[in-house]
């Protein structure tokens, strides 16, 4: 999101902790490390911020801006609450977010997103990529039992891992004809926008807002066996895979970051600088 309000012509800076080189048990490249512009309580004596958008699930006030609007934009609202004093309005990617719905007042549904400049469409031609599904995520225990049901039952180029990420991540899905999206909690996740982006079919659980978005294209399993029946049909029928993937990667093209750092900076105007 800093660098779609960067890419938008907004004049941003960040402050936090950084996240270091070591996640989710893997220690990854130094040039991954996420360093912010200063501290959490940083502050620059000639620059002066219209808005602090906060995008952590974790409750803040910045003690020096503290008359500045704070705004929330949390992807997470389907497993934490960003309730906390003190924020103007709440942007929130799931719409029927298990643990903190959007219910109207100062809150709006603002999805998640795929970064445009990293996760390009793939050069890769379908026939010649080199796995037939991937998955990259937590290997929480239902994520677990589908990949065992669809490797019990079909033979598959797989990647099935957890860690990789931007450019490794990207090349993963390059190389993909179909991406599994098998949701934590019914979540439309960033991983289907990506995906459908770059070009691969999408095979999802339902999700509560895939309607709402008027998603195009993906394939929807409602358990492991009919994963196992989807997977075999998008592979025994090559073209209409092709077609899904392109179609769900037309629908998912104006899903940016930029778009969404677009509609706050709209929602700002709205908000505090007409008359």
């Amino acid at each position: 999101m800093l660098d779609a309000f960067r890419r938008i012509g907004v004049d941003a800076r960040s402050i936090g902790d950084s996240t270091g080189t070591k996640i989710w048990n893997r220690e990854l490249a130094p040039q991954t490390e996420w360093v912010p512009d200063g501290p959490r309580d940083a502050w620059w004596p000639d620059w002066w911020p219209d808005l602090v958008v906060l995008i952590d699930t974790c409750p803040y006030h910045h003690p020096r801006y503290h008359d500045v609007p704070h705004v929330v934009y949390g992807v997470d609202n389907h497993a934490h609450t960003y309730r906390q004093q003190g924020v103007a309005h709440y942007f929130l990617a799931h719409r029927r977010g298990p643990v903190m719905p959007v219910e109207g007042g100062n809150m709006t549904w603002l999805p998640c997103a795929y970064d445009p400049v990293v996760f390009t469409p793939s050069p890769i031609a379908w026939s010649q990529r080199r796995f037939d599904l991937s998955i990259i995520g937590v290997a929480y225990p239902h994520r677990i039992e589908l990949v065992r049901t669809l490797r019990a039952n079909l033979k598959l180029t797989m990647a099935y891992k957890c860690g990789p990420v931007y450019e490794e991540y990207r090349d993963v899905y390059h190389n993909t004809r179909i991406s599994l999206c098998a949701s934590f909690r019914s979540d439309v996740a960033i991983r289907v926008f990506e995906t459908a982006a770059m070009g691969c079919a999408v095979l999802s659980d339902p999700c509560h807002d895939l309607p709402d978005l008027a998603a195009d294209g993906i394939v929807l399993y409602h358990n492991p066996d009919e994963a196992v029946d989807q997977v075999r049909y998008l592979l025994a029928n090559p073209a209409e895979g092709q077609a899904l993937a392109a179609r769900s990667q037309r629908w998912a093209q104006p899903h940016t970051w930029d778009a969404r750092a677009r509609f706050i900076c709209d929602w700002y105007a709205w908000t505090y600088c007409r008359g």
